[in-house]
């Protein structure tokens, strides 16, 4: 990189700067050469199971279809928002009776 002809069209103040910071960058090493690297940081899983979610709201057609085959007015509320307004998961919630 030192070597390539066009660092001598670059303007000598920022080569100069460039020299500044590796210099910086050298003489730290020497002093930090004892101290303990600090732990990485715990990753961060972004995948859309760790996304936020917007707010659901159960579908009135779904809720008048569960309503029909018996459950309660709250329970196919609360099974809609808990299956994304999924009506067949739902539906599963509550006949197992694993409506939260």
């Amino acid at each position: 990189f030192w070597k390539h002809p066009n660092i001598a069209r670059l303007p000598q103040e920022l080569l100069e700067d460039v020299l500044a910071v590796v210099r910086g960058i050298l003489s730290t090493e020497d002093v930090d050469a004892n101290r303990q690297p600090e732990p990485a940081p715990e990753p961060q899983l972004m995948g859309i199971h760790h996304m936020p979610r917007a707010p659901v709201t159960p579908d009135p057609v779904q809720m008048q279809t569960l309503m029909a085959m018996g459950f309660d007015q709250i329970a196919c509320q609360q099974a809609l928002i808990a299956t994304n307004n999924n009506a067949t998961e739902a539906a599963n919630m509550l006949v197992s009776g694993s409506v939260p």
